[in-house]
C-alpha cells in the first residue's frame, strides 16, 4: 500500500493540519434512505490531504464530487488489510490552506445542498490508532555472517521516525520491535542490520512510521521470508549447470569446470 511517495523534499515534509471531516453522503439511489455521514481522520500536507477511516463502499467519484469544488485535481484510493485510505491531490498548498481555514463547506448535487464540517481530530495525535497509509513491504536479506539479517525499506519525507518489527515466519508469532542504539530509527534511516538471531529459523519483517503530528501509519505488509545465514558461495573453479532430470523439472547443481 502506497499513497505517499518520495518526492521533492519540501512537498511532504510536514503535516499542515490534523483534523476530522464530517462529510454527508447521498443516497445510493433516488428514494433510498440517506446514508450516514462519513467521519474521516484527515492529514493536510503541502500538496494533498490524506483521508483515513473510509468505509469499503466509497469510490473516487463520490470523493471527487466534493473535493473538486475546492480545487482538487485527483484522488487515489488504497486498501490495506484493515483500512481504506484516500489521497486527494491539489495543485498547491494555497488550495489546502483555504480549505483547512474554513470550518464549514457547502456543496450541492442534483438533489440537495449539504454541509461538510471540519472538526477537531477524532482522536488525539500520537494515539495507538493508525491513521496514515503504510509503506511497501521491506526487503529482508541475509547478512555477511550467520545470525545476521539486513533490512531495507522505502523512506518517505513525511516520516519523522520508523519502527522495525521482526518475527519467526509462518507461525503467526508475536512481532518483536527491533531496538536501534539511538532509541529509534530516524527519518533519515532506510536500512538496518539485525544481529544475534538463530541461523536455522526463517524470519519476516514489517515497518511502520510516525509523522510530525505524532500519528502512526498502518503496518506494512510483511517481507518475504529469510534465514539469517549467508548464501553459500561457489568454490573457485565451479560453475552452475542445469542437469537433465524429469521433463517438467529442473535441478541446479554445481559441477567442476
Amino acid at each position: 500500500l502506497v499513497l505517499l511517495v518520495p518526492r521533492r523534499t519540501q512537498v511532504l515534509e510536514q503535516v499542515l493540519g490534523c483534523f476530522a471531516l464530517s462529510l454527508p453522503r447521498s443516497p445510493v439511489c433516488e428514494g433510498w434512505p440517506v446514508q450516514p455521514d462519513l467521519n474521516l481522520d484527515c492529514h493536510a500536507l503541502a500538496d494533498r490531504i490524506i483521508l483515513s477511516g473510509l468505509p469499503g463502499d466509497v469510490d473516487e467519484g463520490e470523493l471527487m464530487s466534493f473535493f473538486t469544488k475546492h480545487g482538487a485535481t485527483g484522488v487515489a484510493l488504497a486498501r490495506s488489510r484493515i483500512a481504506v485510505f484516500a489521497s486527494i491531490a491539489f495543485p498547491s498548498s494555497g488550495e489546502i490552506v483555504k480549505f483547512v481555514g474554513r470550518g464549514v463547506h457547502t456543496f450541492s448535487d442534483d438533489q440537495d445542498t449539504r454541509l461538510a464540517r471540519l472538526l477537531p481530530s477524532n482522536r488525539a495525535c500520537g494515539s495507538s490508532k493508525t491513521s496514515l497509509p503504510g509503506l511497501p513491504a521491506p526487503v529482508l536479506s541475509p547478512g555477511e555472517h550467520a545470525g545476521v539479517l539486513m533490512l531495507r525499506w522505502s523512506p518517505i519525507v513525511l516520516a519523522m521516525g520508523y519502527i522495525v518489527e521482526l518475527r519467526p515466519a509462518g507461525i503467526q508469532a508475536e512481532w518483536s520491535v527491533v531496538d536501534a542504539l539511538s532509541g529509534g530509527f530516524s527519518k533519515h534511516s532506510s536500512s538496518c542490520r539485525v544481529s544475534g538471531l538463530p541461523s536455522n529459523i526463517a524470519f519476516e519483517a514489517r515497518i511502520t512510521y510516525s509523522a510530525t503530528c505524532g500519528c502512526s501509519s498502518d503496518a506494512s505488509d510483511a517481507s518475504t521470508w529469510c534465514v539469517a545465514h549467508p548464501s553459500p558461495t561457489p568454490a573457485p573453479g565451479y560453475w552452475p549447470q542445469v542437469l537433465p532430470v524429469a521433463p517438467t523439472h529442473q535441478h541446479l547443481a554445481l559441477a567442476p569446470e
